[in-house]
């Protein structure tokens, strides 16, 4: 996957400079498109990498033509006290009728990959996932959702895009061990949902908030 993405920013770099408004009615920058792609060996490379990227489920989903080994999403579809209460109202007026009243996503249809991944349940991204820090959800929920919506004309508030994520990530999922993922207790970040810490705020505070007094630690 890194590999992909440097030669892609090598074979496309003549070619993927593009200006950036600052007007906000611009629309958002994009990278360079499949079709500048070079056509010589590196670029076949390139293509391997970004089919890959794309639809990591079609080859290596639970309907995969290669293995069997994922959940079905693919690489390319995947935070103040934040409240799973008010998150639920909001996801069910903005969210639910891509992601699905009960988070379970919808499949494409070729049923191996998902045209909206799954935002919890045994499909989802796991406890060890960066979307499962609120901060990281949130973030993206705000400047991206609700599809195709963009930062330039946000249509959440930063409220409710924290609501959402709080809602979303009090949810079941599939549980990863991240137990040695920091080994310096004090290097975690403020709002890592995982003990121990090097300060006396419990799990439900780090995952939630408030974090007034962690910022001041």
């Amino acid at each position: 996957m890194f590999n992909f993405l440097l030669l892609a920013c090598l074979g496309c770099r003549n070619n993927a400079i593009r200006e950036v408004s600052t007007d906000a009615s611009f629309n958002c920058w994009t990278g360079a498109g499949a079709y500048q792609i070079p056509t010589d060996s590196t670029g076949a490379i390139i293509r391997y990498g970004r089919e890959l990227i794309v639809h990591t489920a079609k080859y290596l989903g639970p309907k995969g033509t290669v293995a069997q080994l994922t959940n079905g999403m693919n690489c390319q579809n995947c935070h103040l006290e934040a409240d799973p209460v008010a998150g639920k109202k909001i996801y069910l007026t903005q969210c639910a009728r891509c992601h699905g009243i009960n988070g379970q996503g919808q499949p494409d249809s070729s049923d191996r990959e998902y045209t909206y991944p799954p935002l919890w349940g045994a499909k989802s991204y796991t406890t060890g996932a960066g979307m499962y820090r609120l901060s990281r959800l949130a973030g993206y929920i705000r400047n991206n959702m609700p599809n195709p919506m963009n930062y330039h004309q946000p249509v959440l508030t930063v409220e409710e895009a924290w609501d959402i994520a709080a809602f979303i990530n009090s949810q079941p999922r599939p549980v990863y061990d991240i137990s040695k993922d920091w080994p310096l207790v004090k290097q975690k970040p403020f709002d890592h949902p995982f003990g121990p810490y090097a300060d006396t705020f419990t799990e439900q505070q780090r995952k939630f908030g408030p974090w007034i007094g962690i910022f001041q630690q």
